[in-house]
């Protein structure tokens, strides 16, 4: 059975044929995703110990786990906690009568006319109003809650699981971002949401569904896999740049303005055509007119311990060049003689490979090949 995940809402809510261009390009996932489950993971822990739903022997538990896994660091630790402590002040703020429900699963089928489901962060309810609160551990992309899709889906879905209990009428959303210092919240009533539902976003995802519905790049083209080759978004990214620079003399400072505002269309789309080509090139396709060159790399301490001890040996404030802190090949050469630093150090110098880049084919560098066509083609 299809269905409309929450987190896709902008951009099906807003550009309905995204949904199958989308699926002619794999999900991709990254390191990003992986940090912001785990930030999840510890705000989870957090929110359920401090409202009592955690025993501190169990608290602790959980969290020993979550410090051994990788990408762990007091920093997101602190991050996560951050949030709960939005969310506590709110729960707090509702008083005795609310309910705190922490990483809920929510079903906004209902409103969509087909399945859609989603898990919302932390939810508060109290008699006649609703607090949905949403985790953004990214620092990427500032996210704001008003007319928020996802945010609108999940407050629904809550709605729905709460209102007999509490007659709700008033939904407040918070996205709290932490690493942006940014706690966005959009407060509405009930009705502007269900009106929502029923003329946007119900025809909006029939269409997507359907594969209807034209073309609309804006900013929810940012997470949409088959930006690269989107021709609504090349078209816009064009039209803008040739607005821009349609001057054949020099730009006034106007036009310079007006190319930093509008740019946000266009990088985003040349970003992510080299993401693309990167990628294709990396998987051993050919492309057409280019080709992958190994960068020059860049030189290392292979042993830092063992330069730090030479360091202390000629008495050079060795507290300077902790393991942490230990002071770059250049800054350290220039504490010795040409001839002394060949002697003493060049030794432990390694020289870490570049990552491969792509250049035009007349690229005098030689071609590099990745391992996945080496694998095809060992010869």
């Amino acid at each position: 059975m299809i269905s409309l995940a929450a987190s896709q809402a902008s951009k099906w809510v807003n550009c309905p044929p995204s949904r199958h261009l989308e699926l002619k390009y794999p999900k991709r996932t990254s390191s990003h995703a992986y940090e912001g489950l785990l930030a999840h993971d510890l705000a989870d822990a957090y929110l359920n110990y401090s409202s009592g739903a955690l025993t501190q022997e169990e608290y602790d538990s959980r969290l020993e786990k979550m410090k051994a896994r990788r990408g762990f660091s007091v920093r997101m630790q602190s991050y996560a906690v951050q949030y709960g402590d939005f969310v506590l002040d709110e729960f707090y703020r509702q008083g005795t009568a609310s309910i705190l429900s922490v990483e809920q699963q929510l079903d906004y089928s209902g409103y969509l006319g087909f399945k859609g489901r989603g898990r919302g962060d932390a939810i508060i309810a109290s008699p006649g109003q609703l607090f949905v609160a949403d985790f953004k551990y990214g620092k990427g992309v500032r996210v704001q809650a008003e007319n928020n899709e996802q945010m609108m889906l999940y407050a629904l879905a809550a709605y729905r699981a709460f209102n007999l209990m509490f007659d709700i009428h008033t939904v407040s959303m918070a996205v709290v971002q932490p690493r942006m210092h940014n706690n966005s919240v959009w407060r509405t009533d009930v009705r502007t949401l269900l009106d929502w539902a029923e003329h946007t976003a119900k025809p909006s995802a029939e269409k997507a569904i359907m594969g209807d519905g034209e073309l609309n790049p804006g900013s929810w083209c940012q997470f949409c896999e088959a930006k690269p080759r989107c021709k609504a978004l090349k078209e816009l990214a064009t039209k803008e740049a040739q607005l821009i620079f349609s001057s054949p003399k020099e730009l006034a400072l106007a036009d310079l303005v007006d190319a930093y505002k509008n740019s946000e269309n266009y990088s985003l789309w040349i970003s992510s055509v080299k993401k693309y080509l990167m990628g294709l090139a990396m998987s051993g396709q050919k492309i057409p007119g280019l080709k992958l060159v190994s960068s020059g790399g860049r030189q290392a301490w292979s042993n830092e311990d063992t330069v730090m001890e030479v360091l202390s040996s000629k008495g050079l404030a060795p507290e300077k060049y902790t393991k942490v802190t230990l002071k770059g090949i250049g800054d350290i050469s220039d504490l010795f003689s040409v001839d002394e630093f060949q002697r003493e150090l060049e030794q432990y110098i390694t020289k870490k490979p570049g990552l491969p880049s792509l250049v035009d084919d007349s690229d005098p560098r030689e071609e590099f090949r990745p391992a996945a066509e080496v694998f095809k083609n060992p010869s």
